[in-house]
């Protein structure tokens, strides 16, 4: 669900330590404001009811079932398919050029005839699959990578992309059996029926995919996934991270030009981090401690893959906590959102965060469908925001 049934209660999936809604028309008295040493006029508290936010539209709902388990009958023709590929020449490597010779193409002909026709790859997909099918099978993992087109609740084609531009890219950091253990572990996201897991696992794709596109990767520099306490891991670039505690596990990790360490929390949505920020705190804090040990080489943010949803981020946090929105707490521990490619920083979520409120008191209050019909119709997209917000002074969305 999308962040506004914070405000509203409008339906969706509410955790269930979600705080109660408040009285209609209002929230609870004022904190003090946690930047600034006092209450802002028009301060959200004063003006919006506690509770959920409204759905934006476009976003996953988490009703979406995970596509159906391999059949019986499937599971015969890639164990088929598998020992037909055995045979065919220098399959080992971890990258380096694809050939698409009869028996890979033949399992991508098994995989798209379990989409429909509007989803048939093209030449471009067809190559990416293709590299997919190879590593999958190196991996012992065709049945897995098989399960990923036969969901409906990640986007198949970017997925069998991420993938395969991060194993054409040479960049995933690590030893080769390291990055084996990456590759399988995110095909058995896809195998398996959990939604949350899948989901998860795509929006970490999603960011390593759009990080090797982007300048700010340091040249020669590497992408550590799934990053654990303990490791060391050549980033490139003559960067080592020896460890990331007390961090016990980061989703992304990568050196900037500047051989700054990055270590980002990856989500899927803007919720689906507000989540994570009030049922588990900690994490951030742990985050935090780790950049504070040598904050002028270190850097933590937030990644979220997709802008559906986005005000997901002016979510509550709970109640005795002294930032009460999650992006009150990103804005005063300084912490970079990346919003599918635009980096928001954070004097920019406090613009965001400021004007979003005095346009809210100024002509929202009355709106006929509440919070949730305003955020809907005003701000459904960066794009939109901007626009919106442009005469309180939000011109750079």
């Amino acid at each position: 669900m999308g962040g506004m049934d914070r405000w509203t209660g409008e339906g969706g999936d509410r955790p269930d330590d979600a705080p109660d809604r408040g009285p209609a028309g209002g929230g609870p008295a004022a904190a003090p404001d946690a930047r600034r040493g006092g209450a802002r006029p028009g301060d959200p508290a004063d003006t919006l009811p506690v509770g959920d936010h409204p759905a934006e539209s476009g976003e996953p709902r988490s009703g979406i079932g995970a596509g159906p388990r391999l059949t019986d009958d499937d599971r015969a023709v890639f164990r088929r398919l598998a020992a037909e590929v055995e045979s065919a020449d220098d399959q080992s490597s971890f990258g380096g050029p694809v050939g698409e010779g009869p028996d890979l193409a033949a399992v991508v002909d098994v995989w798209s005839a379990r989409l429909d026709g509007a989803e048939a790859p093209d030449c471009e997909s067809r190559g990416d699959w293709t590299v997919v099918a190879r590593t999958a099978h190196r991996l012992g993992a065709l049945p897995d990578a098989a399960a990923l087109f036969g969901r409906s609740d990640v986007p198949a084609h970017q997925v069998a992309r991420d993938l395969a531009n991060l194993e054409r890219s040479d960049r995933l950091a690590g030893s080769p059996r390291r990055r084996d253990d990456i590759f399988t572990g995110l095909l058995r996201q896809f195998a398996g029926g959990e939604t949350a897991h899948a989901v998860g696992a795509a929006a970490e794709l999603r960011a390593a995919g759009r990080l090797l596109g982007d300048a700010r990767l340091a040249e020669g520099g590497r992408i550590a996934l799934d990053a654990r306490r303990g490791e060391r891991i050549d980033l490139g670039n003559g960067v080592v991270l020896g460890d990331i505690a007390p961090v016990p596990q980061a989703d992304l990790v990568y050196v900037t030009a500047d051989r700054v360490v990055n270590l980002a929390e990856v989500k899927a949505t803007a919720q689906t981090l507000a989540d994570k920020m009030r049922k588990d705190p900690d994490q951030l804090d742990r985050m935090l401690e780790w950049r504070g040990a040598d904050p002028d080489m270190r850097r933590v943010e937030v990644h979220i893959a997709t802008e559906n949803g986005w005000t997901g981020v002016f979510s509550r946090m709970r109640p005795e906590s002294e930032e009460r929105y999650a992006i009150e707490r990103l804005i005063v521990n300084g912490i970079p959102v990346c919003i599918e490619e635009r980096v928001l920083m954070p004097d920019e979520l406090q613009v965001i965060f400021d004007a979003t409120f005095r346009a809210y008191v100024d002509n929202g209050r009355e709106f006929p469908g509440g919070p949730g019909g305003w955020f809907a119709q005003n701000l459904p997209t960066l794009s939109a925001a901007r626009e919106f917000l442009r005469p309180y002074g939000v011109d750079f969305l």
